[in-house]
């Protein structure tokens, strides 16, 4: 499906505001002139990544969607789910990639104990980040308290 800039205002695109990155004035430059762009047209422009991606769906049949998740899907489930470390995410990982577990209910309890893993990693690594600032700030109060001794020592 081609896209216009009535489309994108249909699907709720951009601002369109002056200054904002699609302005009038920048979507008219990005289409040059032209009525419309194709899909590999779109894609072309010199527009962030996250944008084409969005794009992506707009621009494609339902067909044609199904097979691009699928394959950012499985790529996810093999280079981070399937060896994850957590069980029930590996489980999980296998079935879906067999085709033999694909549903939404499924991948939640997976993504809810993927979720939960890396909260407490996330803890965890704020509590070293901690623990180093306080051993930080302890080093330097402590040569802050060695200087003072050293003034102190020397009548001032």
């Amino acid at each position: 499906m081609n896209v216009t800039i009535k489309k994108l205002d249909k699907w709720g695109a951009c601002r369109r505001k002056d200054g904002e990155r699609y302005s009038d004035e920048n979507l008219k430059r990005l289409f040059a002139g032209k009525r419309s762009l194709s899909p590999m047209e779109a894609l072309a422009k010199r527009i962030p990544v996250e944008d084409k991606i969005w794009l992506g769906p707009w621009m494609m049949t339902e067909k044609q969607t199904r097979a691009w998740l699928d394959l950012i899907v499985t790529r996810a489930v093999k280079n981070h789910a399937l060896h994850c470390g957590i069980a029930e995410v590996e489980t999980w990982a296998v079935k879906w990639l067999a085709g033999e577990d694909r549903s939404e209910q499924a991948g939640r309890a997976a993504w809810a104990a993927s979720a939960a893993a890396e909260a407490a990693e996330a803890a965890a690594r704020a509590a070293a980040w901690a623990w180093a600032a306080a051993e930080a700030a302890q080093a330097t109060e402590r040569k802050r308290q060695i200087r003072d001794l050293r003034k102190i020592l020397k009548g001032g």
